[in-house]
Parts: structure tokens; sequence; C-alpha cells
């Protein structure tokens, strides 16, 4: 019983003496807050919402796989349109941003963050119709060079030794290095690989008229009446031919 008695005793002393200490004004506690500031950044959702010809997606580093129309697509995955000149694609997001491949181009949906849309373009001829209203970021990586659009649309042709970024619409901010320069509407941007150098001229009238510009601009129709440059052109004449 003894020992008994004397566990209690000692557990009350404890106890009291712990109420006293805590007790004091004196104690500070030291309470980490649950960090709650970082908020998770949604993604956006991308389709293939036409295809006119062969198109292939690649995952991650799986294979190259034939796809049709409607095909969801995810941050990450690479599109391929075909080697034949009449293949063409349309990717859209769900943010009203577009994008639209020539053929024998290849791009990857780098990222599709709600606050940051990056395309990287490996190859061939891409067409961007960025939607207005946003202050997300939208660029194109090629190589050394990035466009960055101004809410805008633009398109992205890669050649053997170059890279031109056309401006359809508005402007677009070209990065190289630490060096920067805009791109107005009815402008376009030659990158000389090679050398390392931007030079900016005029969007020539015959470029605006072949088959990529009239085909983007006829798209572009159905959605926006905010066709810039492509607005003063009428493109080639139609011939009609009686059987």
């Amino acid at each position: 019983i003894i020992p008994i008695i004397a566990i209690v005793l000692a557990l009350i002393v404890v106890g009291g003496g712990a109420f006293w200490y805590f007790q004091d004004e004196d104690v500070v506690f030291n309470i980490l807050p649950v960090n709650n500031t970082e908020e998770e950044v949604s993604s956006v959702a991308a389709t293939l919402a036409y295809q006119e010809g062969e198109v292939q997606i690649k995952v991650d580093s799986g294979d190259w796989l034939s796809v049709e129309t409607d095909t969801v697509l995810h941050q990450g995955d690479s599109i391929k349109t075909g080697t034949d000149s009449t293949v063409k694609a349309i990717i859209e997001l769900e943010n009203g941003d577009i994008i639209r491949l020539g053929y024998n181009t290849e791009i990857v949906l780098t990222s599709l963050k709600s606050d940051s849309i990056v395309v990287t373009q490996v190859s061939g001829a891409s067409y961007h119709r960025v939607a207005k209203g946003r202050t997300n970021v939208y660029e194109v990586v090629i190589g050394d060079v990035t466009a960055q659009a101004l809410g805008t649309a633009f398109d992205v042709v890669m050649g053997d030794n170059n890279i031109e970024v056309g401006v359809v619409e508005s402007k677009v901010k070209i990065v190289t290095g630490e060096d920067s320069i805009e791109v107005t509407e009815g402008e376009a941007a030659l990158f000389d690989i090679e050398e390392q150098k931007v030079d900016v001229s005029d969007i020539k009238e015959g470029e605006l008229t072949n088959e990529w510009y009239t085909w983007n601009k006829e798209e572009d129709s159905k959605n926006t009446e905010d066709l810039g440059v492509l607005a003063d052109y009428a493109g080639p004449t139609l011939k009609i031919t009686r059987s």
C-alpha cells in the first residue's frame, strides 16, 4: 500500500508543478503554423480537335502512336504530324488558346499549367492563337529562342539554319539569351542559328497569301474578328470549274 501511495503523491506533485509552470506568463509556446500559402496550380485540358492526315503522340519515353480526333492530350506529351504536305492538326486548350500544326511538325506540351503554357517546338511550323484578357504566360521555346505572347496570334517556322516568328496580331517578345526584342503586328523576326542574331522586317505580302496563312485565316475567322494583318488581304483567288 505504501508504494502505491508514494506513486500517487509523486504524480500529484508533478502534475501540480506542471500546472503552475504553464500558468507562468513568461512561458512562450512556439507553435509552428501550417503552411497554407502555397496554392496548387491547376492544369489546362488539351484536345486534338482536328486532324487531316496522320498525327502521332508520344507519352514520356514511349513509342510514337497514331491517334484520332478528340484525343485528350496531357502535359509532357509530344505531338508529331506526318510528312505529307496536306497534313494539318489543331490542338485546343480549354482556356481558349489554340495551336495549329503544319506538316512534318513536332512539338512538346512542356507545361499546361493554368498560369504558364509552354510549348517546345522541335521542327516544322506552328501557329498560336492566344486568348485575350488573361495574364498567364504563353511561350513557345525553339532551341535558343523563346517567343513570348503578349495577347496575340503568331506563327513559328523552323528552317535548317533559321527560325522565323511572324506576328499576325498584337505583339510578341523574342528572347535570346539575355537579349529581348518586341515584334509587332505585321512583322517577322528571323533568328540566324549560326550567327545567333535576330533581324526584324515586315512579313512579305507573298507569304501572307500562301496556303499556310490562308488556312490559318480561315480558322481564325471562325473564332475571332481580330485577324490582324491577315484581314488586309483577300487570299488566293478561287477558280470554279464546271464539268
